[in-house]
């Protein structure tokens, strides 16, 4: 879905300053800075563990001359799960993502090594202990924190094979379902990775989704996601800031 704000008629009317394309180009970008950083802000504030992800998506502000005194601010939220959070997506058995032809599927075979169907392996981060859960999961719950943080490190690096470390056994929080098979963090791992000198450690845990009948089909049926409707803000914050930059040139 594309938004366009239009306002070619405040810019007309902005005469003389209308009749100098310079300032008429200087006010579009303007303009549309300041609505890239009013969305920037808006996603950093109003949105949780999606809030990097859809972040990533707001493009780099860029204005077009078209010709004949037209002059085109761009900013566009690039990307299908920016774009699912920004309008919003009624949900679905995520079997038909996460076991489609374009994922990265695995073939389940049986004993005998013929293919039977697919698996994939689906990777869940926890957040910890005071962590508000922006750009993570969840924080998890403090004594299951405190176990976790003693585990053996996992370990991986470009080019090199993991080396698994220790994992949390079931049974140190509820299921979050009837129908899970475990708890959230049964067999969580703590990795550990260097950034610049210095180490620090996420925890995940792994997840199998299968297409065999066995598996319940409770177990990924996505709820949706609440149309985050941010767009409708900045375009309104851009109409509110445009009668103001469009009389701001004084006439010589």
């Amino acid at each position: 879905m594309i938004k366009s704000i239009d306002l070619s008629a405040l810019a007309k009317g902005a005469m003389p300053a209308a009749a100098d394309p310079e300032f008429v180009r200087r006010a579009v970008e303007g303009l549309t800075y300041a609505a890239r950083a009013h969305w920037d802000m808006l996603a950093s504030r109003r949105l949780r563990s999606s809030s990097a992800l859809y972040r990533a998506g707001i493009s780099p502000a860029e204005v077009n001359a078209r010709g004949l005194g037209s002059v085109v601010g761009i900013v566009v939220l690039e990307g299908v799960l920016p774009n699912m959070i920004e309008h919003g997506w009624e949900g679905r058995d995520l079997r038909t993502t996460l076991l489609g032809p374009n994922s990265r599927r695995k073939p389940r075979r049986d004993r005998k090594g013929r293919q039977i169907g697919w698996y994939n392996v689906v990777p869940f981060r926890h957040g910890t202990p005071g962590t508000s859960g922006r750009n993570v999961g969840a924080a998890m719950p403090k004594p299951v924190y405190d176990m976790a943080r003693d585990l053996r490190a996992t370990l991986s690096a470009a080019g090199r094979r993991t080396q698994w470390g220790g994992s949390l056994p079931a049974g140190m929080a509820r299921k979050l379902k009837p129908f899970h098979v475990e708890d959230p963090y049964a067999g969580m791992y703590r990795h550990e990775k260097t950034y610049a000198g210095a180490t620090q450690s996420f925890y995940r845990s792994f997840r199998t989704i299968t297409d065999s009948p066995k598996q319940s089909r409770a177990l990924w049926q996505h709820p949706g996601i609440k149309a985050a409707n941010l767009l409708k803000e900045v375009t309104e914050r851009v109409r509110a800031l445009a009668p103001s930059v469009f009389a701001a040139k004084v006439p010589a």
